[in-house]
């Protein structure tokens, strides 16, 4: 069946591409490929303005996705010069990433997304949705030998994790070392392995 993540590219409120990796909404899965797309922003001297919509497929491209069959199709009868005339990688596969930028194809990912991570390269924000949340009766039934840190609501935005770019190493080695995270909402953050 698959664990299936949707990483988004925004500027702000406006989707410019998004990519489907069929065994990645893990949460360390995710954060491996969140780090890889926030290195090449910034190896490639971040945004475009002029040419945006190139930034957000390239850095989709950096994790190996690329456009398969269906999304060259509608590609092709949607009328957009500018994206007939972008030289994009093929699919490899659903694992490396089908990256898509119409917007069917775009709504297609959501719709199989079982985790999100949304990055929006002009506030350079992360929004990571790659946990589950569970009720602390649930909790205390199932888990006890595991010892989720208690912590203040107000230091991260939930329900996801909001994260400047260059915290997402921060964010990654916090997240290897806890089991999960306390809420004060009756309930416990806990990663996806």
């Amino acid at each position: 069946m698959g664990q299936r993540l949707n990483i988004e590219i925004l500027d702000g409120e406006t989707l410019l591409a998004n990519a489907y990796y069929h065994w990645s909404a893990y949460t360390s899965s995710a954060i491996h490929l969140t780090a890889q797309i926030i290195n090449t922003f910034y190896t490639s001297r971040g945004l475009n303005k002029t040419d945006i919509r190139t930034t957000a497929i390239r850095l989709l491209e950096s994790t190996g996705a690329g456009y398969d069959a269906e999304e060259r199709f509608r590609i092709e009868q949607s009328g957009d010069e500018f994206l007939k005339n972008l030289t994009v990688n093929e699919c490899i596969d659903r694992n490396r990433g089908i990256l898509s930028v119409t917007e069917e194809g775009m709504n297609d990912t959501r719709s199989w997304e079982e985790g999100r991570v949304s990055i929006d390269i002009s506030s350079e924000l992360v929004h990571f949705n790659v946990y589950s949340e569970i009720e602390d009766d649930d909790w205390d039934n199932y888990y006890d030998d595991w010892h989720p840190v208690l912590i203040n609501e107000d230091s991260f935005k939930w329900p996801d994790f909001e994260i400047p770019f260059v915290d997402i190493s921060e964010f990654a080695k916090a997240v290897s070392k806890i089991d999960g995270i306390k809420t004060m909402r009756c309930s416990t953050i806990t990663w996806i392995e």
